[in-house]
């Protein structure tokens, strides 16, 4: 009999050589060798996401964690396809193997708010005590928790790791219930140390979003909990970093208003990174060649450290207009030891006579708030050498429809971009909106988070797009349409449709496909480009 070692070498050989069935019963002949061989466990993951199929990935890679509980790679593969589950029947399985990934710290679990929230939902010992709680109003909330005779579920790891990393749930049902729990805490109906100190967190890190009545804030007043008065607002400030270079100055009216907005309010506050490249065959050229990649925009800096620490022999260079936000990400590069980054304040619309040229820029979610965004599009490709890669992301026309309703209310009824403003819209929005607009607009994780949803609903600036129009830039630009940044699902269904695209880079075909699925792109456009 051939070793488990020989078995995986030839699995290797035949997915190489195409033959991926074949390659997947060979690492299934290791693993019956020896059950311990987490490589083949690994590789015939690999195989299946390149399927489409799931569920079989996220058992090889449970199994081969389950060998590796500490291989934070192998965690990181789970939790990316674990984000898109939803437990409707609880999965003890698949607790103890999220527990175990988010007892790493090092591992990214910023979008797994919806699947996290099912697990609470359908878990026994939790799931009791939640929907007891789950009110309306704070004195249905305080009669609901008098009859309960045990309120040891709201200690529960599932719970309280979560809070604690933390994981922000989309979700104003789950947020109401927060909300009540810290007012239960403030008042002391529930004296525990330890739920007060992880909601602590999880308020920190929404920067403290949840709507605060005037009864709770005089009572906050008299209330001398540190854990407690951290539910509320900062305990302390961001530790500050050595100060920021400026490469150029601004005089652009529009440039200084969306400056003024992110130096009062940097966007977005994280706590962890995604440590895998988006795309191997689109990004992965640029692996071992000691790129030099510009950051665009780069607000507080995530998008940046990502790719420094993919690309570890690369120079990455962040470039924004917001001082405050620049010194978030350094705060945040040092944090997490990442050298190979540096941030510089710039205006994009100043780096026309940039002497520097870069294999690869990324600018997303910053040409729509430009007066004129083709003019930064147009001066970014001229820093770009050619053959250069790029990612840009742009606002989606068609589904944005909700948030510009919105928007037209904020408008008409006066709200201003105030903190305090922003949390008096989100307690009335529900109030305030068309019922569908409501539910699409408190489906996006950015209305969870201060600095999140003044960007998603109050910004000073922006513009959105079709595909038609941004493939006009594209022609104009000289570039070349590569490919989209996309959900998994979306990306198949896509492929469905049209079976005459495999590498799924028409964007006359992706056009069409958007008007019958017009929550494709939520949010954005997120696509790679290549010059000409």
């Amino acid at each position: 009999m051939q070793s488990a070692q020989k078995q995986y070498e030839l699995g290797i050989e035949s997915r190489d050589q195409g033959e991926r069935e074949k390659a997947v019963e060979y690492f299934e002949a290791a693993v019956n060798i020896d059950p311990g061989h987490y490589q083949s466990y690994a590789a015939a993951a690999e195989i299946f996401m390149e399927q489409g199929l799931s569920l079989q990935a996220m058992d090889c890679y449970g199994c081969a964690i389950s060998v590796r509980p500490f291989d934070s790679a192998l965690k990181e593969k789970f939790i990316g396809l674990a984000r898109a589950c939803r437990f409707v029947v609880f999965n003890p399985q698949m607790k103890a193997l999220l527990l175990l990934c988010l007892q790493d710290k090092s591992v990214d679990f910023s979008f797994m708010g919806e699947a996290w929230h099912s697990l609470l939902a359908s878990d026994p010992v939790f799931k009791p005590v939640y929907k007891a709680l789950q009110k309306k109003d704070y004195a249905s909330f305080k009669k609901a928790f008098s009859k309960l005779s045990d309120h040891k579920a709201l200690l529960e790891p599932v719970f309280i790791m979560a809070l604690r990393r933390p994981i922000l749930i989309p979700d104003m049902e789950f947020e109401t219930f927060l909300t009540h729990l810290r007012r239960a805490l403030l008042e002391g109906l529930i004296e525990n140390a330890k739920l007060a100190e992880a909601l602590s967190h999880y308020c920190h890190y929404t920067d403290y979003v949840f709507a605060c009545g005037d009864e709770e804030k005089a009572k906050l007043a008299d209330n001398g909990n540190d854990h407690i008065l951290s539910c509320y607002k900062p305990a302390r400030q961001t530790k500050a970093t050595a100060p920021i270079p400026s490469l150029t100055g601004s005089d652009n009216e529009v440039s200084a208003k969306v400056k003024a907005q992110y130096e009062e309010s940097p966007y977005p506050r994280w706590s962890t990174y995604t440590k895998q490249i988006y795309n191997e065959t689109i990004e992965g050229r640029l692996r071992d060649n000691k790129a030099r990649i510009l950051v665009a925009g780069c607000g507080t800096g995530r998008e940046a450290i990502e790719l420094a620490h993919v690309f570890p022999d690369a120079n990455v260079l962040g470039l924004d207009l917001s001082y405050a936000s620049l010194s978030y990400g350094a705060a945040k590069a040092q944090e997490f030891g990442v050298r190979n980054v540096e941030f510089k304040q710039a205006d994009i619309l100043k780096l026309g006579n940039f002497g520097e040229r870069f294999d690869y820029i990324a600018s997303t979610g910053v040409l729509h708030h430009m007066e004129r965004p083709e003019e930064g599009w147009k001066i970014l490709t001229g820093l770009l050498k050619p053959g250069g890669l790029m990612r840009i992301g742009l606002y989606s026309r068609k589904s944005r429809e909700p948030i510009r309703a919105a928007q037209r209310i904020i408008q008409d009824k006066k709200f201003s971009s105030s903190a305090e403003d922003i949390r008096r819209f989100r307690d009335e929005s529900q109030k305030l909106l068309k019922k569908n607009d409501y539910k699409k607009i408190a489906s996006y994780i950015d209305f969870y988070t201060l600095p999140t949803c003044r960007d998603l609903l109050f910004h000073v600036h922006e513009h959105d797009f079709t595909l038609d129009e941004i493939g006009g830039w594209i022609e104009r630009a000289g570039m070349k349409f590569l490919g989209f940044n996309i959900a998994a699902d979306i990306l198949a269904a896509y492929r469905e449709a049209n079976p005459g695209d495999p590498e799924a880079a028409n964007l006359d075909l992706w056009a069409r496909f958007e008007e019958k699925n017009p929550d494709a792109f939520t949010g954005m456009y997120r696509m790679w480009l290549q010059k000409n």
